[in-house]
Formats: C-alpha cells, sequence, structure tokens
C-alpha cells in the first residue's frame, strides 16, 4: 500500500512513528516524497506483530511537506499506523484534527 500526505510544519524537531504489523518505509522529498533521492526516515523491512517504530525529522524552514509511507502484509493480522508523538510522549494519528490546532 503507498500512502502520500502533504504535512504543514513549523520550523524544528519533530517526531513520528508508525505502528505497523509486518514492514513500511517513509520518505520525505523537497517536492515529492516519490522521488528516488528523498530521505528515508523510519523503516522496518520483515515481519514482525503491531509494534511501533519511532523516527525524527528536522524541518529547517516552516512549511508544507511531502512523506510518502510504503507498508507491506506478508500474512496474518494486517495493520498500519502514521502517527506523530507529542512532546508529552502522547501518539496523535496524522489525519486527526487534532493536529491542526
Amino acid at each position: 500500500m503507498e500512502a502520500l500526505t502533504f504535512l504543514d510544519l513549523p520550523a524544528g524537531f519533530h517526531k513520528f512513528g508508525v505502528n505497523s504489523d509486518e514492514g513500511f518505509q517513509i520518505t520525505v522529498g523537497e517536492k515529492d516524497a516519490r522521488d528516488a533521492f528523498s530521505m528515508v526516515l523510519g523503516q522496518f523491512d520483515g515481519s514482525r506483530t503491531s509494534s511501533d517504530t519511532l523516527f525524527s525529522f528536522v524541518a529547517e524552514t516552516a512549511g508544507v511537506y511531502p512523506f510518502r509511507l510504503v507498508w507491506f502484509e506478508s500474512g496474518g493480522g494486517a495493520s498500519v499506523e502514521f502517527f506523530w508523538v507529542q512532546s508529552d510522549g502522547k501518539k496523535i494519528p496524522i489525519n486527526d484534527r487534532r493536529l491542526d490546532t
């Protein structure tokens, strides 16, 4: 599965995560997260039950950044969630409207 999104981020440090049953890769690009030169922020290449992988991104300037999530499933359960980690450790799904505040 492939999911593309654009996140409007303030300048600074951002912590994200993916909870997946099996593998994934998250990339961010300058203009297109599908570009071969996009930066890989996080990945897991293997089989597992639903588990978190956390990773960080520093937005040098405020702006809209393109992200790409690619996820695969090899059998058994199937799940994937892309989330932002608040400074208090709370996980907020990327499509949650609380990110607008």
